[in-house]
C-alpha cells in the first residue's frame, strides 16, 4: 500500500533549511509541500529584508529564546514555546531577539510560492524599542496570522491549526503541539489511537523532548529528541508509546478533509 518507505531525519546537529522543494527530487530531503529549517541555539539575527509570500504560510516554532518579529507593522516578541503563523501576502521580518535561539521555521505549501521583497517600515527603530517590553501589542487579525502560546493547556494535545475542531483555521496544513509530562497525563488523553493511513497527506512527527515510538509498515520506529519522522501517504502507521516527559509537534499536509482511513484500533502503552 505504501508509496515509499518512511524517512527518519536526525536534526540535532543541523541548522539552515533541511527540507525543501529546491533539492533534487531523488534526495531524501526533497519536500514540495513542507519546507523546514532549524536555528540550532544560535545568536539572534535580522532578516535581510521585509518580505511576504505569494502562496505559503510562514510558520515560526520557537522552542527556546526570544525572537523579535514584525508582522504587518505589528511588533511581536515571541517567547519560548510559542508559534507564529503569517498568512500569505503580509509583510514580515525577524528584526532581532534575545538569548540563544532554538527554533524551527516552516513554509507550507512550499511549491509554487514566491518570496516578494517589501520596503522596510519607517518606524523600524520604534518597533525594535517596543520589542523590549511587549509580547504582542495587539492581536493579529485572522487574515494576517496567529500568535499562539503553546504553554497554555488549551493549545496542547489536539489540532491547533487545521479545520473542524482546530482552534485556528487554515486549509494549508494541520498542526498539533503534544505535551505529556508523565504517563498519568497521557492516560487522561481521550484521543483515539488507531492504525491508519492517509490517502493524500504526508504526516510528520517531530520530537522536541523525550521519545515517541510509532508502528510504520509493521516496523517499530523510535523518534528521539531532535528527530523528525516523515510518513508518506498510503503508509499504515500509528503512535504506540511515549517516553516522558514528552513534547513534540505533529504536522499533516496537504490539508484534505476525510483523508484518514482507519485500519484497526491499537493498544497504547
Amino acid at each position: 500500500m505504501s508509496d515509499s518507505k518512511f524517512t527518519l531525519y536526525d536534526l540535532n546537529e543541523k541548522s539552515g533549511w533541511l527540507l525543501s522543494s529546491f533539492m533534487d527530487k531523488e534526495d531524501s530531503h526533497y519536500s514540495p509541500l513542507l519546507q523546514l529549517g532549524r536555528t540550532n541555539f544560535l545568536d539572534p539575527w535580522e532578516d535581510k529584508d521585509f518580505h511576504h509570500h505569494t502562496n505559503s504560510l510562514e510558520i515560526y516554532l520557537l522552542v527556546e529564546g526570544i525572537l523579535w518579529i514584525a508582522v504587518d507593522n505589528i511588533p511581536i516578541r515571541m517567547k519560548g514555546c510559542s508559534l507564529l503563523v503569517v498568512q500569505p501576502g503580509f509583510s514580515h521580518s525577524v528584526i532581532g531577539g534575545e538569548g540563544k535561539i532554538n527554533h524551527y521555521g516552516m513554509k507550507v505549501p512550499h511549491s509554487n510560492d514566491e518570496r516578494v521583497t517589501n520596503e522596510t517600515p519607517e518606524n523600524i527603530l520604534d518597533l525594535k524599542e517596543k520589542m523590549k517590553t511587549s509580547v504582542v501589542l495587539k492581536p493579529l487579525k485572522k487574515s494576517v496570522g496567529f500568535y499562539i502560546d503553546l504553554n497554555k493547556k488549551e493549545n496542547q494535545n489536539h489540532w491547533i491549526l487545521g479545520f473542524g475542531n482546530a482552534f485556528y483555521e487554515t486549509d494549508k496544513l494541520c498542526l498539533a503541539y503534544v505535551n505529556f509530562p508523565n504517563k498519568d497525563e497521557f492516560e487522561k488523553d481521550t484521543h483515539p489511537y488507531a492504525l491508519h493511513y492517509h490517502v493524500e497527506s504526508t504526516e510528520w512527527y517531530l520530537t522536541l523532548e523525550g521519545k515517541q515510538t510509532l508502528l510504520v509498515n509493521d516496523e517499530e520506529i523510535g523518534v528521539s529528541k531532535g528527530n523528525l519522522l516523515r510518513v508518506p501517504k498510503n503508509t499504515p502507521h500509528n503512535l504506540i508509546s511515549y517516553e516522558y516527559p514528552f513534547r513534540g509537534v505533529t504536522i499533516r499536509t496537504p490539508n484534505v478533509p476525510e483523508d484518514k482511513i482507519i485500519l484497526e484500533e491499537i493498544k497504547r502503552y
